[in-house]
């Protein structure tokens, strides 16, 4: 029973829809129009937009556009200075660190010192040996060998002098720059060829104030020195004939060199210009007995 039929008893079905057509959607009669018609204006409607579109100038074709390349990252400028610290020898891990690689220093971060009495038990041995110690580029007696090793293995820091040892154990060079004196000191293993400036490393000494306000040696190691680095070095510093005499005997120079190295380094204050060879020698002597290098010896 359908719920209409309780409100509209008197309600009866419409069999047929005809008397509906006028009201329905159809193509045969569509606003009186019929079917035929109704095709033939579509089919006007497509042509008139066809012409519409051949009218229109054609446009060129766009190019595709590129897809956007992804950004360069761009390299960080690569400091090779490197400075160690809470280390008692710095001046040996720096030399680690040009050797084995920072990697290699972080990893034994927390086993320094037994690292460092091993490696230094090597070089000691190395030492005693006499093939060894004629490829060294200054020689030692027999005692001066014994007091090496001696303070290479029982002194807290290592003496500079050891760098003549380690210069050929490690087939290496190593530079050490004062800045501050314009002077430095180079110990080589004789290393030449394209390998001698990978195999090259510079050392620079520091003089800083400590809390107590006495002096303090700093060392900075640059891993990777440039061309530059090491021709501007040689131009522009002296270099120290020997790590415990800078100058040669006073022999072998002539009064125009001697004037020449006072200019080079600034050792100028308090000369006169009428100075003899001695007096000049003398006062660059003083001069250079005060480096930093020399200073390491203490």
């Amino acid at each position: 029973m359908f719920l209409h039929s309780l409100f509209f008893p008197n309600y009866l079905p419409l069999p047929d829809f005809s008397c509906l057509e006028s009201y329905q959607f159809s193509l045969d009669t569509f606003h009186g129009l019929s079917r035929e018609e109704i095709l033939i204006i579509e089919e006007k409607k497509d042509e008139d937009k066809d012409e519409e579109e051949e009218k229109k100038e054609p446009k060129e074709p766009e190019e595709p556009e590129e897809p956007e390349k992804p950004q360069e990252k761009k390299k960080p400028e690569l400091n090779s200075l490197f400075h160690v610290k809470n280390v008692q020898d710095e001046l040996f891990w720096l030399v680690f660190v040009a050797v084995y690689g920072e990697t290699e220093y972080y990893r034994n971060k927390y086993n320094y010192g037994k690292v460092e009495i091993q490696e230094k038990q090597k070089i000691a041995e190395k030492i005693q040996d006499p093939v060894f110690a004629k490829k060294m580029k200054w020689k030692w007696t027999k005692i001066q060998k014994i007091e090496m090793i001696s303070d290479l293995t029982n002194r807290p820091q290592m003496p500079v002098a050891i760098f003549n040892a380690l210069a050929v154990y490690y087939e290496c060079n190593f530079i050490l720059v004062d800045r501050r004196k314009k002077v430095y000191l180079n110990y080589s293993s004789m290393v030449e060829g394209e390998d001698a400036r990978e195999k090259t490393y510079i050392i620079y000494a520091n003089a800083s104030t400590g809390k107590n306000g006495k002096a303090k040696k700093e060392y900075t190691l640059d891993m990777q020195p440039s061309l530059d680095t090491l021709q501007k070095i040689q131009d522009e510093m002296f270099a120290l004939e020997h790590y415990e005499r800078p100058l040669k005997a006073i022999s072998n120079y002539k009064k125009i060199e001697l004037d020449a190295i006072a200019t080079k380094i600034g050792s100028t204050s308090g000369s006169t210009g009428g100075e003899s060879k001695n007096e000049v020698y003398d006062r660059l002597r003083l001069h250079l007995s005060d480096s930093a290098i020399l200073f390491l010896q203490e």
